[in-house]
Order: C-alpha cells, then sequence, then structure tokens
C-alpha cells in the first residue's frame, strides 16, 4: 500500500470493492481500492486541519458511514457532522457549528454537539454518539433538525454505535469501558463490563467481563458483535452477553513496564528511540536518570549530578575526562 496512514479510525465499504478510512491525524478521507489496493485521497489535505467544506478540512474524522454514494463524516474537534457526495466527491457541514461543542438541539448550524464520534442510520436518520448522549439527525428537510434523544450523562463517553433495527442500538462507553444496549425511546441496559469498575481484560459472561480500551465495534448480523480495544478484537453474544477475546491479545500479557521487562530490556542494552518501553524504564524504574549512549547502545545511568571527571549509581561506574562529555562505556550491573 503506497500511502502511510496516520491514525486510521472510521472503516467503511462500499460493497463494491472500496473502503473508505478516515486519516484521524492526518486530516483526510481515503479510499482504498481492493482490487489493487490503490490509496486515493477523497476530501481533506494530509497535514492540514480546517472547517470549511470547500476546500475540504478537517480537524480530526471519527467515524465513517456510508449511504446511497455518500459518506456521513463525524468531526469529533471541530464538532459537526459533514456529508460527502461521492459523485464530487464534494463535503458539507450538514449539522454543527464549527468549533462550538456543547448540547444544544436546533436545525443546521443551531444545532450543536459535544462530541460527535459513533455513527448509524435506523430509518432514514442518523443517530449519533455524543460523549453522554444519544442524538438523532434527520437529513431532511433542509436545514436538518437535530435532537437529543437519551439525555446528557446516560454513558460518560460514547464512541461506536451500531443498529440492530427494531429500534435497538449497541453503544460502547469508552469512559466505563462498557458495552449497552439501547432501545428506543429511552431504554439503557448493560451488556457487558461494569459501570465504575478500573479498566481490565477479562473474559466472561455480562458484567463479570472487563474491558481495557473499547472503542468500536460492528454487528453480523447473526448476533454477535464485535469490540475493537487496544491489540484485541473481542466478541460478545448478544444472547447470552458473553464476552471471548476473537483475536489478539490482553494488553496486560504483554506489559512493557514490569519488572521482567525491564530487567530484560536492560540486558539486551537499549538503542535510542528503538524501543517503546525505553522511556517508561526512564521514567518509572529510575526516577534520578538514565541515559541511553546512542554510539554504544548500552544503558547507562547516573545521578542528575555534574561531577567532573566521575560519577556513581548503585555501583555503576561511570567516567568522562571533563564535565559534559561522552560518558565511556563501562559495564552494566543488572540487578
Amino acid at each position: 500500500m503506497p500511502t502511510t496512514l496516520n491514525g486510521p479510525v472510521g472503516l467503511v465499504s462500499d460493497g463494491q470493492g472500496h473502503l473508505y478510512v478516515t486519516n484521524a491525524f492526518d486530516y483526510t478521507i481515503r479510499m482504498i481500492n481492493l482490487a489493487d489496493m490503490k490509496v486515493s485521497l477523497i476530501a481533506g489535505a494530509s497535514g492540514v486541519q480546517g472547517s470549511t467544506d470547500s476546500p475540504p478540512r478537517f480537524k480530526q474524522p471519527a467515524a465513517l458511514l456510508y449511504e446511497n454514494n455518500h459518506l456521513w463524516v463525524s468531526d469529533e474537534v471541530d464538532c459537526t457532522v459533514r456529508k460527502i457526495d461521492l459523485a464530487g466527491p464534494t463535503v458539507s457541514t450538514v449539522a454543527g457549528t464549527p468549533g462550538t461543542c456543547h448540547l444544544d438541539d436546533g436545525a443546521g448550524a443551531a444545532g450543536h454537539f459535544v462530541r460527535p464520534r459513533g455513527l448509524a442510520l435506523y430509518n432514514g436518520d442518523l443517530y449519533v454518539a455524543d460523549e453522554g448522549s444519544l442524538r438523532k439527525l434527520q437529513p431532511s428537510p433542509s436545514p436538518a433538525p437535530l435532537t437529543t434523544v437519551v439525555a446528557n450523562g446516560t454513558w460518560v463517553g460514547a464512541t461506536g454505535i451500531a443498529s440492530a433495527g427494531g429500534g435497538v442500538f449497541y453503544v460502547i462507553d469508552e469512559a466505563y469501558t462498557t458495552l449497552h444496549r439501547m432501545t428506543l425511546p429511552n431504554t439503557n441496559e448493560l451488556v457487558a463490563g461494569s459501570d465504575g469498575y478500573p479498566q481490565d481484560f477479562v473474559d466472561g459472561v455480562g458484567s463479570v467481563a472487563r474491558f481495557a480500551d473499547p472503542r468500536w465495534l460492528i454487528l453480523d448480523g447473526a448476533g454477535a458483535a464485535y469490540v475493537s480495544e487496544g491489540a484485541a478484537i473481542r466478541k460478545v453474544d448478544l444472547t447470552s452477553f458473553n464476552v471471548s477475546t476473537l483475536a489478539g491479545m490482553s494488553p496486560q500479557s504483554d506489559r512493557t513496564d514490569s519488572p521482567r521487562a525491564l530487567r530484560a530490556a536492560e540486558r539486551r542494552g537499549l538503542r535510542r528511540g528503538r524501543h517503546p518501553i525505553r522511556r517508561r524504564i526512564r521514567q518509572q524504574r529510575h526516577p534520578q536518570g538514565d541515559f541511553v549512549d546512542g554510539k554504544h547502545h548500552h544503558l547507562r545511568r547516573r545521578r542528575r549530578l555534574q561531577v567532573a571527571g566521575r560519577a556513581r549509581h548503585r555501583g555503576v561506574v561511570l567516567q568522562s575526562d571533563r564535565p559534559g562529555a561522552r560518558w565511556q562505556r563501562q559495564p552494566v550491573r543488572v540487578g
């Protein structure tokens, strides 16, 4: 794939061999042609933030939804919902005022979002997971009316949302790491996880299950939901509410700040900027200060005290011929 994606978040298929993805940290919408795996720009400018429809600019595009050769896009930083006509492509702001982020019902620019993320369609209307609320956006008439279906406070940080039909939605609360079932007009049921409990990663049924970092979900139409979180995909049986790990692993199983991981990293020697736990070692395990000699690729320990000629820390001797000079190579004792 020739184009590098920077923060891909929303992903949707048009059913015709194309995937559309929001490149959140590059502020663009891109299309992937599955026939030749080529990536093309649909809207936005790489590395350029903005709020305008023409030329199209985004602050941080999040969720995507495909409908009749159009894309719906939520911009969670700009607090707007945009629509892309793929025939152009042309971009229009359907609801929200760029940069105005609070809860207001109204039509077009008079309606405001707190933090719009997940999108779902039901009966021709667009439902938006908006932080602690569920909002309904009616595409017609114009300007589009925006109303609050479920009041603020039902969730804390709603992200992913999916419609199961019949007025039933499944919603992820990222802040409380839970999965909910919402039935219109206003019936909320906890499906998996437990409100108020700390993040964890446990398979199980209902409130026994724990999520570490749930973000987005899809429904397979056969009674299961699939939740993306961190380095794993979890499967939720929507009848029994059993949660299982479909792919990936628990974040705890690969913790990089555990004593074992830290000791192993010290033995290997860390190269500057190349290892994900270098910073954690410096900040958590050795608060008095570490550094890595980029030339010799060895971990050194030293106090943050300039002493001409010599420095000592836990039996490790570091030598230099003058203050501020490059530390010479010395053995490192691993405790």
